[in-house]
């Protein structure tokens, strides 16, 4: 999802600072070692986060963040760190992340949520700044968000601006959306959605309105 901050500033409750074997790439059942100040308790469960890369597109800045994982704390140990086992591996733990007591959300590829006709406009998505092209299962970013009254759960058509695409046409904007998303995160001007289905590709410029599907 993005952040619209540096990645540094996000709350957290500890770091990850090495793995059992020193493997830079962690997956189910490995050992990882965190270093918190918290008193966390055996048994605590806490969801693994880090940095994926900077943002920067279309006036839009911030951090790709990436839910890598949850762990399960094992035993306390000295200076104030803890030995966990990974109980949960999306695309392994890697990097230099954090752990935090947010719940990794439901993406969910289905059609449950609110409807909603607002207006948001994709800014980008994907792995890398570079990425322009998304369709089915991809995560976007939208420049929209809660302050706009985009909420988590919210369905949304997607539609092609075509003179976004294309330049000069007659015929500005698809009438009938080419995608539907599922809003997972809001931030007061941003969202990060889930592409629940797709006919066509959408890029960068397009944007939301009414879905056509019926949410539930």
């Amino acid at each position: 999802f993005l952040y619209s901050r540096d990645s540094k500033n996000y709350p957290r409750v500890g770091e990850v600072i090495e793995a059992e074997n020193k493997e830079h790439l962690v997956g189910l059942n490995q050992v990882v070692y965190i270093r918190s100040n918290e008193s966390l308790q055996v048994g605590e469960r806490l969801t693994v986060m880090g940095s994926l890369y900077k943002f920067d597109r279309n006036g839009y800045s911030g951090d790709v963040i990436q839910y890598q994982g949850v762990v399960e704390v094992t035993a306390p140990m000295a200076d104030n760190t803890f030995r966990t086992t990974v109980i949960k591996s999306l695309d392994g733990i890697k990097g230099n992340p954090w752990v935090s007591r947010e719940e990794i959300p439901a993406f969910g590829d289905n059609y449950v949520g609110r409807p909603s006709d607002k207006k948001m406009q994709l800014i980008g998505g994907g792995l890398d700044n570079a990425t322009r092209i998304f369709g089915q299962s991809d995560i976007v970013f939208f420049a929209g968000g809660a302050n706009s009254g985009v909420r988590v759960g919210d369905i949304l058509g997607v539609y092609k601006r075509r003179d976004v695409r294309y330049g000069h046409v007659r015929v500005k904007k698809n009438p009938v959306p080419i995608a539907h998303v599922k809003v997972f995160r809001t931030e007061p001007e941003i969202a990060s959605a889930f592409v629940i289905s797709s006919n066509d590709v959408v890029v960068p410029g397009d944007e939301t309105g009414a879905p056509t599907i019926t949410a539930v």
